[in-house]
């Protein structure tokens, strides 16, 4: 038996140890989460290539939301950081000058349409992962907190990140969630901290405020309440994408 083979099987008995010690065992099909009854036995297949950003979760919303941030490896990482309106980042450990920030060299209408959202050229979800991907709008981050039921978790499943495990309350679709992690922001020159003591989250969405030259609405989560507010287009946030039909 040769190591490849040893391997394989080792990880099919811890795979099949770990699903009998389970209530429930779902699997991943166009987004929605099955449920499966009864299991015999378990196979491994790594891919090639994992695309994260193929990855989609159907809450029975108006939109389809990603799985992961932009920039993200996976559904508990932070990913990378924009100012509103760029759609080139940063992430935690580089540095954020708004010297670097193109916005402060154009006037922010040119940005956006006549619903005051983002054109897709200015976009950092479409800019970075293509096709119909894109930034939630103001409403569309509304809706999410309407109709799903929201979780805080200081160390969700022990991976040491803090953020909000979200729910569809939506008829068919209770069994599928997304996770945001609260990854803090860029002011200036401060760097994130999401390992502080009370962790905050922060989303932008596409919607820019009409009252304000340089302001857009973000989604804010606490471990107390998620509200969608406002903020200057030059502090940097997290994207969490959204798939239009």
């Amino acid at each position: 038996m040769n190591t490849k083979t040893i391997l394989l099987s080792l990880l099919c008995i811890v795979g099949i140890a770990t699903a009998s010690a389970q209530n429930d065992i779902y699997y991943w099909k166009d987004g929605k989460a099955v449920k499966v009854n009864a299991v015999d036995s378990i196979t491994f297949k790594a891919p090639e290539h994992f695309d994260f950003a193929a990855q989609w979760v159907d809450l029975g919303l108006s939109v389809k939301w990603a799985r992961t941030n932009v920039g993200a490896a996976g559904m508990t990482d932070y990913g990378t950081y924009f100012a509103w309106g760029e759609t080139t980042g940063w992430t935690s450990d580089t540095n954020y000058a708004k010297d670097n920030f193109e916005w402060t060299e154009r006037k922010v209408d040119a940005l956006v349409d006549e619903n005051l959202t983002l054109l897709p050229s200015y976009d950092a979800a479409h800019a970075n992962w293509g096709g119909s991907w894109r930034m939630p709008t103001k409403a569309e981050f509304q809706e999410l907190k309407d109709n799903c039921t929201w979780t805080w978790y200081d160390d969700y499943h022990h991976t040491g990140v803090a953020g909000y495990y979200i729910a569809s309350n939506k008829p068919g679709f209770t069994d599928n969630y997304i996770f945001l992690p609260a990854g803090d922001l860029f002011v200036g020159p401060n760097k994130p901290n999401p390992k502080k003591e009370h962790p905050i989250g922060y989303y932008w969405s596409s919607t820019l405020h009409t009252h304000g030259y340089d302001y857009a609405f973000y989604l804010e989560l606490r471990d107390s309440r998620c509200v969608v507010d406002e903020a200057s287009s030059e502090s940097g946030m997290l994207v969490r994408p959204v798939l239009a039909e």
